[in-house]
């Protein structure tokens, strides 16, 4: 096996990186209409992993590829040939996880990936196998990010972990990207911990999306370090749908509690944050170019309003005025009042599905109904 090539990454932080994943994908869960359903996938990601060394390969100190015994015999010889470490594990199967995907099997492979590199105190990134992506700007991102969460959390006299993500979302509060994870070693270990230990563990309904419940599960076994700031261990399982804007459970703005997002907001300063948009850009899946974010519409936010948030701006969370809902094709509601504890926020251009408006609609009738009997009794 080749000796892997030093790192030439800017900077005295040593970076490992953890390809985790299958080589040949076999059952692809997906979605079709209100249900999920298995189909074959016979893609193998030798190329794609291959690509990601020979392009990336000298940022990182060590190159760990993370699959599952059962995957010995698809490795191929060129991989081999790379110098890159490979670690085979027992795969915990789909039915480890309460929704039967494999989120469970993802933060196994994060954490044998990371005992094997052995470092607490050096950095990692975890990636998919089926996916390659701009790698560098996940490192340049995390690096500029770490010093302001460093700041604001000696601001709080806090020693608290930090995660990067590829993006979080404008309209899924507690929740990070999940194709990428970037941290210290230590960090990032007890983050995938986290998803094991408490892995029966889900506040949604949307039991085939797995960002939903991550950083809530890892906020959760950060409870007692929170604690001390102000927060429960309920407050980590805050009761909201996948989606505040769209969808049958769709929340009326009105009807959250003020301080639902309290601690999001607090996680997004002190905590998390998200790469720029050029990781996703490049990002191929599956052989195929993943479509570009500014086509989604589904809010997703990158370094650049992370910082406003970080900088204790929270309007890049709850400012919809320019956002992609205002084109879509549900009913505007506008002029809606979002008071977050304590202070107000303007939002316009907010668009709910149509059943959350007809339920708006019949809940202010009741209310309607009762405070005009409150006033005749």
């Amino acid at each position: 096996m080749k000796k892997q090539k030093q790192p030439k990454h800017s900077g005295s932080i040593a970076w490992n990186l953890l390809i985790c994943g299958p080589i040949v994908q076999g059952d692809v869960k997906t979605k079709a209409g209100d249900k999920y359903i298995f189909s074959k996938s016979n893609f193998n990601c030798c190329d794609t992993i291959a690509q990601n060394v020979r392009q990336w390969g000298h940022l990182f100190k060590k190159i760990i590829l993370v699959t599952w015994t059962d995957q010995e015999e698809y490795i191929s010889h060129e991989l081999k040939s790379l110098g890159i470490e490979i670690l085979l594990l027992n795969d915990p199967g789909r039915e480890s996880s309460f929704s039967n995907d494999s989120r469970v099997r993802v933060m196994t492979a994060t954490t044998g990936g990371i005992e094997a590199i052995g470092k607490p105190y050096e950095h990692v990134m975890r990636i998919r196998s089926d996916q390659q992506f701009n790698l560098n700007s996940m490192i340049t991102s995390h690096q500029k990010a770490a010093s302001l969460i460093k700041k604001n959390q000696e601001n709080i006299n806090a020693k608290l972990p930090h995660i990067s993500g590829l993006c979080f979302w404008l309209d899924r509060p507690y929740s990070l990207c999940n194709f990428a994870h970037a941290g210290s070693c230590s960090d990032l270990h007890f983050f995938a911990d986290a998803q094991i230990r408490y892995r029966h563990a889900s506040s949604l309904k949307a039991a085939g999306w797995p960002e939903g419940d991550t950083v809530r599960k890892h906020l959760l076994a950060l409870a007692p370090r929170l604690k001390q700031h102000g927060y429960t261990e309920k407050q980590c399982f805050p009761a909201l749908p996948k989606s505040i804007m769209e969808g049958d459970e769709a929340a009326s703005l009105r009807n959250i509690p003020k301080d639902t997002l309290r601690l999001w907001e607090f996680s997004l300063k002190h905590l998390y944050s998200s790469c720029s948009p050029k990781a996703l850009e490049t990002l191929v899946w599956k052989g195929e170019k993943y479509p570009n974010p500014k086509d989604f519409h589904n809010g997703m936010r990158f370094y650049k309003d992370w910082k406003r948030c970080a900088n204790g701006d929270p309007s890049a969370i709850f400012n919809y005025s320019h956002s992609k809902f205002s084109r879509s094709n549900f009913h505007l509601l506008k002029d809606i009042t979002w008071v977050l504890h304590g202070k107000p926020e303007q939002v316009q251009g907010l668009n709910l599905s149509k059943k959350s408006l007809l339920k708006r609609h019949i809940q202010d009738f009741l209310l309607t109904k009762t405070n005009s009997r409150k006033s005749i009794s």
